[in-house]
């Protein structure tokens, strides 16, 4: 269930970002008060387990995801804001083609029909990418903002299968970990509105009460994924089910409920998408 809670997560903050787009909310602040409120979260989270000790290579691990974290969710905002719901996370989503060979490499063993529905699912993506009605190839911005977030995205699914390598954690990663993420993504906010100096008019009421609404579903999207890689899947396999779940959920909300419009090369991604999440899951059972 951890995987089935961390997909619906994620899919809500795609969702909250496609509505902040919509109301012309200021991203880059909403993405700072979001991870002050994980952060609060997580620090609640602290106060409630016995005491936890982070050594220096979490720290390291923490810091670095919570710089990768600030940047990332920042550009995939903008990516929304200037692509659409679909292709944002389509590109986004991509990040698999590259940690999930990351992830054999650092020794995943691969079952049974696992390797044929990743192939799958990378033959699903290249039919997903076929979209008809954005003109990306005409919008710098457009394209340069999904491909930041498409690596930034690998660099974070990366950098949680180096950590949980290095950590090996016994009984799931600590909240202390979470922790220092999100303090360390909110930091990296605050050092970014220092050098361009927009607090003065950064935080506004919408900001406030949207960043709340982001915080919540965002940091048990993490929280969910790190029991999922602890207690369930092998990273290159989780990575796979994660990211082809929210392409195909994100194209059906796009459809039915932005009314976004799908190619026939798309319709026949999203079938195979599903035909390879079933051998994934199915090899596992």
């Amino acid at each position: 269930m951890n995987t089935v809670w961390c997909i619906a997560c994620s899919f809500c903050l795609g969702l909250i970002f496609r509505v902040a787009a919509n109301q012309k909310i200021d991203l880059v602040p909403l993405v700072l008060v979001n991870y002050l409120v994980c952060s609060v979260i997580a620090f609640s989270k602290v106060l409630q387990q016995p005491a936890a000790i982070i050594n220096t290579p979490g720290l390291l691990y923490s810091g670095l995801l919570g710089i990768l974290f600030f940047f990332g969710f920042t550009w995939f905002a903008k990516s929304i804001q200037e692509g659409g719901l679909p292709i944002a996370v389509l590109f986004q989503k991509l990040s698999l083609v590259l940690s999930v060979p990351f992830a054999v490499f650092l020794g995943d063993t691969l079952q049974g029909w696992q390797m044929p529905g990743i192939i799958l699912s990378c033959i699903s993506i290249y039919f997903l990418q076929k979209y008809p009605n954005r003109g990306l190839s005409k919008s710098k911005t457009a394209l340069r903002f999904l491909l930041a977030s498409l690596f930034i995205s690998a660099a974070i699914e990366c950098t949680f299968i180096a950590a949980r390598k290095v950590l090996e954690w016994s009984q799931g990663p600590p909240h202390f970990f979470i922790g220092f993420i999100f303090v360390s993504a909110f930091i990296t906010g605050i050092l970014y509105f220092a050098v361009r100096r927009q607090f003065h008019h950064a935080i506004n009421r919408n900001v406030l009460i949207t960043g709340l609404a982001l915080g919540i579903p965002n940091y048990y999207s993490i929280h969910f994924m790190l029991e999922a890689l602890n207690t369930e899947w092998q990273p290159s396999v989780f990575y796979t089910i994660l990211n082809i779940a929210l392409i195909v959920i994100s194209c059906f909300a796009g459809v039915f409920i932005f009314k976004d419009n799908l190619s026939p090369y798309q319709w026949l991604g999203l079938v195979l998408s599903i035909l390879s999440l079933t051998m994934l899951t199915g090899s596992q059972l």
